[in-house]
């Protein structure tokens, strides 16, 4: 049997069993007694999985400062043991020179000792680090968020929700501009071939027009046989070989990869050799 000590803190500490089963534990440190601290002015809490336990039900404390548990724990269990001190009024009130005792002294001291230690605890343990179910170690934020943080640098920078966003909407932008400086293009090479203005300089016959298709098609079939052609799909020209394969003198075209989802039309400009 093994246990791993995840936080060893003076007020706290937070144990996982890593193999076997475990019955015993520690509990923060402490070096008051009963005959020092009255009933209730130091609170020990133990949990267990984040439930918690009560004393003599669930566990026993033995004299020599450890948590010894009814049922014993299995692998995966976590036992997490926090001392509260009284912190709401003073435990000493001071006698007179003739009565001071190094009771009074050890009383007060540590009252003052230990509310310090518990609060700084509590600081650290704002956030925890805890035994992930793969087995590595990673930060539980108990819930809570993390705020004013800088923007990421390294390659593993967590980063913040406004630099997501901001990355997000400059891409949006840059789509949208791509997108409309794709389709003015075609849309100016297709008004330049139905005008004639290429027809006349090149001899070519040109055929141009648009075609439905259904998504998740592969092969189209167009009005007529032809040469070669521009193919736009989503107003992104295709290109051939890569997006799709056609033969001189054939009306059919397949693409590399069907046609997506939400597209349901297909734009050509078709030329035969003169």
């Amino acid at each position: 049997m093994a246990v791993t000590v995840l936080s060893s803190l003076p007020s706290r500490v937070i144990s996982v069993v890593s193999s076997g089963t475990q019955s015993v534990f520690a509990i923060p440190s402490t070096d008051i007694t009963p005959a020092i601290f009255s009933a209730g002015n130091v609170v020990l809490t133990i949990k267990k999985n984040g439930t918690l336990l009560t004393l003599t039900t669930h566990y026993t404390l033995t004299p020599a400062g450890f948590i010894t548990m009814v049922t014993p724990c299995v692998v995966g269990d976590v036992i997490d043991a926090q001392r509260a001190t009284e912190s709401d009024s003073l435990l000493t009130t001071w006698p007179s020179v003739n009565g001071l005792t190094e009771t009074h002294l050890k009383k007060d001291s540590y009252q003052w000792l230990y509310l310090i230690q518990e609060l700084t605890d509590a600081i650290t343990a704002s956030i925890q680090y805890v035994i992930s179910s793969a087995g590595a170690i990673v930060w539980d934020f108990l819930s809570h968020r993390g705020i004013n943080c800088l923007d990421p640098v390294g390659a593993q920078d967590v980063a913040t929700k406004n630099y997501v966003d901001t990355l997000v909407t400059a891409e949006a932008a840059l789509r949208t501009a791509g997108d409309a400086s794709t389709l003015a293009s075609a849309k100016a090479y297709s008004d330049a071939l139905v005008s004639g203005a290429l027809v006349a300089t090149t001899g070519y016959s040109v055929l141009h027009g648009s075609l439905a298709v259904t998504p998740g098609d592969t092969v189209v079939t167009f009005p007529i046989t032809f040469d070669f052609g521009l193919i736009i799909l989503q107003g992104i020209p295709q290109a051939p070989v890569t997006d799709y394969s056609h033969t001189a003198g054939t009306a059919t075209i397949t693409f590399t990869s069907a046609v997506p989802a939400g597209c349901t039309l297909v734009t050509y400009i078709l030329f035969n050799a003169p």
